[in-house]
């Protein structure tokens, strides 16, 4: 009898060690099937779209460098780009605003580009942004800096009666007042952000400013961020973006700096009247540098926010090349009731994504879908001598999120250059629309503005690994489950 328990014994520790094997092998086989997923750019990541359209240089006459691009669609489904372009004209030598519309009752006609900034020589224009309002008329801000002189914002519009209009100038400030972004509500009520000294004590603290023009005219400054959320009053804040909702409530978001390598991600609402106080959303502990965030507001009055980030921790003590550091694009949401984690949605636990990640662009759909896009510079299949960088593309929808994809290039490996700086809008019909700007290394350095549209080619289903070694990883499964079985099995025949 003790020879067969003794028997039974060894037969259990071998079944369990069998066991422990079977489950560390299917651990390991996993987790290398995951990393070689993610790595691996044919099965990760997706070309996609077939309507790519380079429509500021469609002869080869724009040698200049086009770049940040901004974008808008109207309630009649067209298209309105704006850039800064530094190619010379009749208007000199200096960087201009250039402005072109998709024409989407003729066939999606691109038409442009035109100058709408002053022809002169005597300052530069960058950083457009760029809204329209229910009747079709376009506001477009920037900054100008002219020489020996700090940045300014100026504003123009464009009306079917009267084509476009003078600049002017919205801020008027002795320090630099730059990062403008513009919205209009559903009241036609033009709205502009922007980071400024002015008003300020100390020419080291910024703040977010707020002007707007309606039926009255235009209003005063408004410093908005004066606003205290604890005891003690913000400071230095800047990459503001500003959109409304549907019932026509302003939502803003900016990078606040707090500490040396500290940035925090704030939030604050505008009902016709006050400021909401501000919400710190990127609540990590962590010590970091948020910046360029972005902000989209769902039919149903969900907010989503992105922006990029790099931890403080990965700073060494003498400064590495800055193509070195490791950039991530955070995701954050309100449901109504709270915001949620941030979360890194341009890398994983495999850390396959090792450069930058920057200048996140984020749109939602009637269908609550959310379309993320980024600027990318970690090397993969794609880059020429390491050189390359595109804009990447994710969805969230349902709690599930996309696989990531490449958008930038309109032929798998066909566009070797520097995409970046995306702007992205969603028209009726839920399709996509991105703008950013390439540079062609290829074809000599230069910069041009490029766009495409999604045509249905995103993925619309959450990450997921194949399973490894094929159907053949089926029988360790199997084993598993056969082990577990027979050994339940003996130690009823021991206890019996």
């Amino acid at each position: 009898m003790k020879t067969n328990i003794k028997q039974k014994y060894i037969k259990e520790k071998i079944l369990l060690i069998s066991l422990l094997l079977s489950c560390f092998f299917f651990v390991n086989i996993l987790h290398i099937n995951q990393n070689t997923n993610l790595n691996s750019l044919n099965q990760s990541f997706i070309l996609h779209g077939n309507d790519f359209t380079q429509f500021d240089d469609s002869y080869d006459t724009n040698s200049g460098i086009s770049k940040y691009p901004s974008m808008i669609i109207d309630n009649f489904g067209n298209i309105h780009v704006v850039w800064s372009d530094g190619t010379n004209g009749d208007w000199g030598y200096n960087v201009v605003i250039m402005y072109a519309f998709r024409n989407m009752s003729n066939y999606g006609e691109w038409i442009g580009p035109k100058v709408i900034s002053p022809n002169n020589s005597i300052a530069d224009c960058y950083f457009p942004s760029i809204a329209v309002d229910n009747i079709g008329n376009i506001h477009v801000i920037w900054e100008r800096h002219q020489v020996n002189n700090n940045p300014e914002i100026m504003y123009c519009n464009y009306t079917v009666d009267e084509g476009w209009s003078d600049e002017i100038y919205i801020s008027n400030s002795y320090w630099s007042s730059d990062h403008p972004s513009i919205t209009v509500d559903n009241n036609n009520t033009v709205h502009i952000v922007w980071s400024d000294y002015e008003g300020v004590s100390g020419a080291n603290d910024k703040r977010i400013m707020h002007k707007y023009y309606n039926n009255s005219g235009w209003s005063n400054i408004n410093i908005i961020s004066e606003i205290p959320y604890s005891s003690t009053l913000s400071f230095d804040q800047q990459y503001p973006k500003i959109t409304t909702d549907t019932n026509g409530i302003l939502h803003l978001v900016w990078s606040e700096y707090r500490s040396f390598y500290d940035r925090k991600i704030l939030y604050s609402s505008y009902n016709g009247e006050n400021w909401s106080n501000q919400t710190i959303i990127s609540n990590d502990a962590i010590r970091a540098l948020r910046r360029r965030p972005d902000i989209a507001i769902s039919n149903n009055g969900k907010i989503y926010v992105v922006w990029e980030e790099f931890l403080e921790n990965q700073i060494p003590s003498e400064y590495r090349y800055l193509e070195e550091l490791d950039y991530e694009i955070k995701f954050c949401y309100y449901n109504g009731n709270k915001w949620s984690k941030p979360k890194v949605i341009s890398d994983d636990f495999t850390y396959w994504n090792n450069r930058w990640s920057i200048s996140p662009s984020i749109a939602v759909n009637k269908n609550e879908k959310v379309y993320i896009t980024w600027e990318d510079y970690t090397i993969g299949s794609w880059s020429l001598n390491n050189m390359d960088s595109e804009i990447m593309c994710r969805t969230f929808a349902n709690n599930s999120w996309s696989r990531i994809s490449i958008i930038s290039d309109y032929d798998h490996n066909s566009m070797h250059g520097e995409s970046g700086n995306p702007s992205i809008i969603i028209d009726s019909s839920g399709e996509l629309h991105t703008v950013w700007h390439e540079r062609w290394i290829t074809a000599g350095g230069d910069f041009d503005i490029c766009y495409r549209t999604s045509i249905g080619y995103f993925p619309n289903y959450p990450i997921q690994n194949s399973i490894p070694m094929g159907n053949s990883f089926l029988i360790f499964i199997i084993l598993g489950f056969a082990t577990i079985l027979f050994f339940i099995k003996n130690r009823i025949i021991i206890k019996n």
